[in-house]
């Protein structure tokens, strides 16, 4: 059976991209079927954070109908990558069917997958929204900064009441310690509550991390090799708590 995860976050730059490569990349590593879903259209990049320079993208999908299938690579790791097409102002704006005729393209190819991980477009825009809810299980990374929380409950306002989701996996990136990113969540948790009834889960946190810095600059993910550091215990709790977390449910189109 697939377990379908959205990556999402209320605004940019708050290291969706960076988590969602290195825990599918932690997935394929330790013997899982994994496949990587670059859904943020238009402004993909994590094709670039996995060393790949490639044409053959969603693009090629969305524009010339060529089958997913024949677009996925296979990384050195193990890890499988569906990119995204970039710099289009096309893939910027597509239309509600061409994205519905991409989710039910890609369902039948999650079928021979033990995981799919869609890195999706931030903040709360149908495209976005629609990802997050086409997928079973969804994590928000959040920072400890206010506009953060302040996108991240949009999203999870507008990912409830528009779509009906309830389950929502929180990440806590770039904080000194476990102990600052419970006590981020927690505060986040307790502005959400006042408003929305939700159920969120603190699924773990990465730490600041030099190790992760040089990693994006070498274009290789940190998960991408096994090595005895604070990082790749992050990441095994994750992967943990994921399979704990519990599914939404929803009508309209899936991934699975």
């Amino acid at each position: 059976m697939t377990t379908t995860i959205a990556v999402s976050g209320g605004k940019g730059g708050v290291g969706k991209t960076t988590i969602a490569v290195n825990l599918a990349s932690w997935l394929a590593r330790n013997g899982r079927q994994t496949l990587l879903v670059d859904a943020d259209f238009g402004m993909a990049n994590s094709h670039i954070l996995c060393g790949l320079k490639t044409e053959e993208t969603v693009e090629k999908f969305l524009k010339q109908s060529e089958p997913l299938e024949g677009l996925i690579h296979k990384l050195p790791w193990g890890l499988d990558l569906l990119a995204g097409g970039t710099s289009s102002v096309e893939l910027l704006n597509l239309k509600p069917e061409q994205r519905g005729n991409f989710i039910r393209s890609l369902k039948p190819v999650t079928k021979s997958y033990d995981y799919v991980v869609v890195d999706v477009a931030a903040g709360a825009s149908d495209s976005s929204l629609e990802f997050c809810a086409a997928c079973e299980k969804l994590l928000v990374v959040i920072m400890g900064e206010p506009t953060s929380f302040m996108d991240a409950y949009s999203l999870t306002k507008s990912a409830n009441l528009d779509f009906g989701l309830e389950h929502f996996g929180v990440v806590v990136n770039q904080t000194s310690s476990k102990k600052q990113a419970e006590a981020l969540f927690k505060k986040f948790q307790t502005i959400t509550q006042k408003f929305l009834t939700v159920d969120q889960r603190f699924i773990g946190y990465l730490p600041a991390s030099d190790l992760v810095r040089k990693s994006i600059v070498a274009r290789l993910p940190i998960m991408s090799s096994k090595k005895a550091t604070l990082e790749e215990s992050c990441f095994t709790s994750i992967a943990v708590e994921i399979d704990r977390l519990q599914s939404n449910k929803f009508d309209g189109l899936k991934v699975y």
